[in-house]
């Protein structure tokens, strides 16, 4: 396999990643959350305490918010520019991992080949394009990994410090970014790795600078932000990290087994390399590279494993080991002509894209309306082009090495563009909002009752005041501590609040209409000015009253 022809396929990775961000509006919740965060911070020109729509909002350090915030002070409040750094996050990684794999096993094309295998994974090409901390936290965790390899093959002393300074710098930055875990995981792959290579005491003789630096990076902040609110690291560190992993009622309780499923569909379309990379891993344990990486994967998927809250997207930054592995099977497995591994590769895919082209003929018609035969249509080519990848893996194993790298970059902007109406007025508010801004923009008073199609209506109208219906949801806490702020309601008490604020201007009502209790919500309300319906969004405009 050629550099060259992996370095052409770099644009086409690029483009398949760009093309998407600006096509779709925010999902909610968490990327209409991360977003109106971020614009907040900047707009209030606050960039010590967090705010989500004017709460105090401590579930994550300030670091990942600066990003974003100053993106979309320097390019506007687009849909582009609040999904331009996780991009850049996964861009920059994935050079990260192809540097790790070049100094590990000294291959350009092998190195070359893991960048590709990396921007080319589901979980990597998901996060990437979507406005969350996570790939900021993996490229911090990439950088970790990196200079903790070279900090143990340094060759002088000075060389060898300046990488456990590195260390500490990606250490601190990722808790700054996403929490202690990024003191977590270094520890998780250093501490055995060193023990198996009898180096303890140089770690720790050496470790220490990394520590220091980590504390130089964080402290100032953190001193900030406790003088500031002086319950940020309380609630941050106990509810955050203790309850969050091993609290009996820990966020997302999955069971032990939950990330090895999750591990298989994160790195689709080489998910059957998989078997294959872990036997070679085992027989090769001895080598320092291998068995540095193999640490990585295994403590990792262990110590999440263990904890009692789990989610789908802790596992991204397992990816900067796992990939490597993966890669040299495929290069391997193409250079020698065993061609077991490619085949098994290439049957997983076939036998998914024939179940999605399945699932969208049967049950497509519950999906999309009969207006949308075009994006229907759409949608069915990205299950087809991963057919099509596998069944060229199957036929011709060593010359379509590539395809299902190919496959994921044709689905992905695919994807953003076939998504049936029900999906985008249910899941992506901000195309609906977008369309009535006029009507927001001169309402006195808005309100949802909906935590996500408030902060979506808070980005799009460059405003935090808005009232919230029913359960607080994520800003539990933020309204405990402000109680007072009259931007909670009960549903019961929506009508009555109505009548008692319509006199402070025009009020501009968001339903999002899921189930029997919101469409109770919505009856118990007097007849509005106007009324504008799509799918399960509904918008209520109450003028003010005419003296």
């Amino acid at each position: 396999m050629s550099r060259r022809r992996l370095w052409m396929l770099l644009p086409l990775a690029l483009l398949a990643y760009a093309l998407p961000l600006a096509w779709r509006g925010l999902w909610i919740p968490d990327e209409s959350r991360y977003a109106q965060i971020a614009q907040e911070l900047w707009r209030r020109g606050d960039w010590v305490v967090p705010h989500f729509l004017g709460l105090p909002y401590f579930e994550k350090p300030i670091g990942g918010y600066w990003t974003q915030a100053i993106a979309q002070a320097w390019l506007g409040d687009s849909l582009f520019s609040v999904r331009l750094v996780p991009l850049l996050a996964s861009l920059a990684t994935a050079a990260l991992v192809a540097r790790l794999t070049r100094l590990i096993w000294q291959d350009r094309p092998l190195a070359l080949l893991a960048g590709v295998v990396y921007l080319s994974c589901v979980a990597v090409a998901g996060l990437a394009t979507y406005v969350t901390l996570d790939a900021q936290f993996a490229f911090w965790m990439a950088l970790a990994l990196l200079a903790l390899w070279q900090a143990q093959a340094a060759a002088t002393r000075g060389a060898a410090l300046a990488q456990w300074a590195l260390l500490g710098l990606a250490c601190g930055c990722g808790l700054l970014t996403k929490g202690f875990l990024a003191l977590v995981l270094p520890v998780l792959v250093a501490v055995p790795f060193f023990l198996l290579q009898r180096r303890l005491g140089e770690l720790l003789c050496r470790g220490p600078l990394a520590v220091l630096v980590a504390i130089l990076v964080v402290a100032p902040w953190a001193l900030l932000v406790a003088q500031r609110d002086a319950d940020f690291w309380n609630f941050f560190f106990w509810h955050e990290h203790i309850q969050r992993f091993a609290g009996q009622d820990a966020q997302h309780e999955r069971p032990f087994w939950f990330y090895g499923p999750v591990l298989l569909l994160a790195i689709l379309p080489w998910a059957g390399l998989l078997p294959r990379t872990l036997g070679r891993t085992w027989q090769e344990r001895r080598h320092a590279g291998t068995a540095f990486l193999g640490i990585a994967v295994v403590g990792q998927l262990l110590f999440f494993s263990f904890s009692r809250g789990k989610l789908p997207t802790y596992l991204l930054p397992t990816l900067a080991a796992l990939v490597p592995l993966l890669a040299r099977t495929l290069l391997e497995a193409g250079r020698r002509g065993a061609t077991g591994a490619l085949r098994l590769n290439g049957l997983c895919n076939l036998l998914l894209g024939l179940a999605g082209v399945a699932a969208l003929l049967i049950y497509g018609g519950r999906l999309y309306e009969s207006g949308e035969g075009l994006t229907r249509a759409l949608a069915l080519l990205a299950p087809l082009a991963l057919l099509l990848a596998g069944l060229a893996a199957l036929v011709w194993p060593r010359r379509t090495l590539l395809a299902p790298a190919l496959a994921l970059w044709v689905l992905l902007p695919l994807l953003s563009i076939a998504l049936p109406n029900s999906l985008v007025d249910n899941k992506l508010p901000s195309s609906f909002i977008q369309a009535q801004l006029g009507h927001f923009k001169n309402a006195g008073l808005l309100v949802s009752n909906d935590l996500g199609v408030a902060a979506s209506l808070a980005w799009a109208t460059h405003r935090d005041d808005v009232v919230l219906v029913g359960g607080p949801g994520e800003l539990k806490y933020g309204f405990a501590r402000e109680p007072a702020s009259g931007r909670l309601i009960e549903e019961r008490d929506l009508a009555a609040w109505l009548a008692a604020h319509r006199d402070q201007g025009p009020v501009a009502i968001l339903l999002r209409v899921d189930g029997p209790s919101d469409r109770q919500l919505l009856d118990s309300l007097p007849e509005p000015g106007e009324s504008i319906a799509s799918e399960r969004l509904v918008l209520l405009v109450y003028p003010r009253p005419t003296p």
